[in-house]
C-alpha cells in the first residue's frame, strides 16, 4: 500500500575557490521576498542527485560536481510533508542568471553567507555543509564509519522516491543520519552507531523515537 504525499526536493551548497579563500553561493528568490540554498522539487523520475544539480544550475546557472552529502530538512508546509536533500557541489564553470525564479546571486563567506540566509533551517544546513567540507578536506585516508551512514542514506532516499517510507519516517531517519555524521566530527562512537541503527529501523518500516 502506498504511503501519503510527500513533496520530495533537494539543492547543493555550491563552493568557489579553495579553502581558506572559499565562497558559497547564495540566491534571492524576488517572488518570496528572500536569501536562500538553490533547491527544488523533483521531476517525475528523477533521482535525488540528478535533481540536485539540474536545480543549481537552473537557479544559478552554474555548471557543477557533486561531492559529498551536505544535510537534509524535514517540515510540512500546507499539511504536506516536505524533505529537502543538499550535497556539496564544487563549482565547474559560473554562468548566467536567468528566468524569473532568482533576480541575484552572491557569492559569500560561509560565516556572511550563514548571516544572509533568510530561513533557519537552511542556517543549519549550511552549518554542517561547512563541518563536512572541512572534514574532507582534513581526511587523509576513507572513512569506514561515514561509508555506513552513506549505505544508510542511499538505502533512506530509495524507500522515499518508491513510496515505499512516509515522509515524516523519511525526514526523521535522515535527522538521525545527519546526527550520525555530527556525532563522528565530535568523536562520539557509541552515539553515532546509535543513530545508524535507528535510521535503519526506519528504513525498514520501524518508527524509532528521535532523541
Amino acid at each position: 500500500m502506498g504511503v501519503m504525499e510527500l513533496i520530495r526536493a533537494a539543492g547543493g551548497v555550491l563552493w568557489r575557490g579553495e579553502a581558506g579563500v572559499a565562497r558559497v553561493a547564495v540566491i534571492h528568490r524576488p517572488r518570496r521576498g528572500d536569501w536562500s540554498l538553490p533547491k527544488g522539487k523533483l521531476c517525475e523520475g528523477e533521482r535525488w542527485e540528478e535533481a540536485a544539480v539540474r536545480e543549481v544550475l537552473e537557479e544559478t546557472g552554474c555548471g557543477v560536481r557533486l561531492l559529498e552529502f551536505a544535510a537534509s530538512t524535514f517540515y510540512v508546509p500546507n499539511r504536506t510533508p516536505k524533505v529537502v536533500v543538499f550535497w556539496n557541489m564544487g563549482l565547474v564553470h559560473e554562468g548566467e542568471v536567468e528566468g524569473d525564479e532568482v533576480d541575484e546571486l552572491r557569492w559569500l563567506k560561509p560565516r556572511a553567507a550563514l548571516l544572509r540566509l533568510d530561513h533557519e533551517n537552511e542556517r543549519h544546513v549550511l552549518e554542517r555543509a561547512i563541518a563536512r567540507r572541512e572534514a574532507r578536506l582534513r581526511a587523509t585516508r576513507p572513512d569506514a564509519v561515514r561509508a555506513d551512514i552513506a549505505a544508510a542514506r542511499a538505502r533512506l532516499l530509495r524507500r522515499g522516491l518508491a513510496d515505499r517510507i512516509d515522509g515524516e519516517t523519511l525526514g526523521m531517519g535522515l535527522a538521525r543520519l545527519d546526527q550520525a555524521e555530527d556525532a563522528v566530527l565530535g568523536r562520539r562512537a557509541l552515539k553515532t552507531r546509535a543513530h545508524i541503527a535507528a535510521a535503519a529501523r526506519m528504513a525498514e518500516g520501524a518508527r524509532a523515537r528521535v532523541g
